[in-house]
């Protein structure tokens, strides 16, 4: 879709001064691509909304997407949608606008951790929008589940974030399936002393890698214990399979949950143990020998989940592909040992390389007198190898000193300038 209006759209939320002029600015204009717009103000209300720049269908086109075997299949499986090119009435004619777009406002909170609109906040589900703009009734991420926990139990006494409590959490390293060690330790007793078979040629010995298992202390920490072994057991894991509730749509920020008590799967922690020690991993190591980020000729031990984990601040390897400027293309992922498919979590020879995931982190609060915020560009501000900004913020995460004190008003910024430019600009 052509759109002319990004520049305009985004100048207008940047001048907002409350949430009725970032409505009215979503209202005036459509020049979103994928975002998904969160905001906060001083008198407690939240607002969210996707107004993407999202292809209007015809009633028709809507009726064909959801009864045509061929079109509904591609759809749900690729998110892509095929309409008939020789039906005028499939044809859309604009963008969806902002009063049929996704949005609420609440006054407790919003949220989204790249899932759809739907469970902006569970106690009021978005519905009723265009299926383009995502699902609803629909498996929520682990990231997504593991958000709504930390809403709902890390909050002050007073049932609120304050600035320290939020910035606690977004540089927090837990994990959605901590809370699954008790049943892997059941299995691990239960099969404590046996050699269980994983395929024609691989057996693995259980005691040894349940040991090693049982020191995780359930964080991602840079001296956390066997941390890369939770995260390959975490992978292998199947949502649809592996617990014993499954997902249901009516509780869908805890489904599915509980982990089978069943050899499959310990068989899956016996198999990635397995895999770790053939490549040379000790079990045990602490997780600054296995995932790091590379900047220039540095390696740069690196904490943090990822994504399959059920970390909420998460990193990946992504594929080889930089996508926010943290590193080289990774290199070629492994190959596990028990049944010959590439391992998924990414992990290479040299560990986990680092080039996608968390890279601006804000938090923002009131005082008497108005904004109060912090943040962090992790992967650093200068792509200048010789910038004293070419790895400073990046070392200041890695070594979890938190996140700095921004400036807000003019008397602030300049007492933190570190040097001006003049522009002159001369027409002919």
């Amino acid at each position: 879709m052509e759109n002319f209006e990004a520049i305009d759209h985004w100048l207008a939320y940047n001048k907002a001064a409350s949430i009725d002029e970032l409505a009215a600015a979503s209202a005036r204009y459509n020049g979103l691509s994928f975002n998904n717009t969160l905001a906060a103000d001083r008198q407690g209300e939240t607002f969210y909304t996707d107004d993407s720049n999202v292809p209007d269908l015809s009633p028709a086109a809507l009726e064909w997407l959801r009864t045509d075997p061929y079109t509904a299949a591609v759809f749900a499986s690729t998110g892509q949608v095929v309409l008939p090119g020789d039906r005028s009435d499939m044809i859309f004619t604009g963008a969806i606008d902002f009063d049929n777009s996704p949005s609420l406002r609440r006054r407790d909170y919003v949220q989204n951790s790249n899932d759809s609109f739907w469970l902006s906040n569970p106690e009021q589900p978005i519905r009723d929008v265009s299926p383009l703009f995502g699902k609803v009734d629909a498996k929520q991420s682990e990231r997504s589940r593991y958000a709504h926990e930390l809403l709902n139990t890390q909050r002050g006494r007073d049932g609120r974030f304050d600035l320290s409590e939020l910035e606690k959490v977004i540089l927090g390293n837990g994990s959605y399936y901590a809370n699954q060690r008790a049943v892997v330790g059941g299995l691990c007793q239960h099969y404590s002393g046996q050699t269980l078979v994983l395929s024609e040629q691989v057996s693995a010995q259980v005691d040894p890698i349940c040991a090693a298992f049982a020191q995780w202390d359930g964080q991602f920490n840079l001296d956390s214990k066997a941390a890369h072994l939770a995260r390959e057991f975490f992978r292998a894991l199947d949502t649809s399979q592996d617990f014993v509730v499954p997902f249901d749509a009516t509780q869908p920020t805890t489904t599915p949950h509980t982990l089978k008590s069943e050899r499959t799967i310990l068989e899956k922690l016996l198999s990635a143990g397995v895999n770790l020690q053939h490549y040379g991993f000790a079990l045990d190591a602490p997780y600054g020998e296995i995932q790091y980020l590379h900047k220039g000729n540095e390696r740069m031990a690196w904490p943090g989940p990822d994504h399959s984990s059920g970390g909420f601040n998460m990193f990946a390897p992504a594929n080889g592909m930089d996508l926010t400027s943290f590193a080289k293309p990774a290199p070629t992922p492994l190959t596990s040992i028990v049944d010959g498919q590439p391992l998924w979590s990414e992990l290479t020879r040299d560990g986990y390389e680092v080039n996608y995931g968390s890279s601006w982190m804000m938090v923002v609060g009131f005082d008497y007198w108005g904004p109060v915020a912090k943040g962090l560009l992790l992967h650093s501000q200068s792509a200048n190898r010789d910038s004293a900004h070419f790895s400073d913020s990046s070392r200041r995460y890695a070594q979890q000193g938190g996140l700095i004190t921004l400036p807000f008003y003019p008397w602030q910024i300049a007492l933190s300038a570190i040097s001006s430019t003049k522009l002159i600009v001369k027409k002919d």
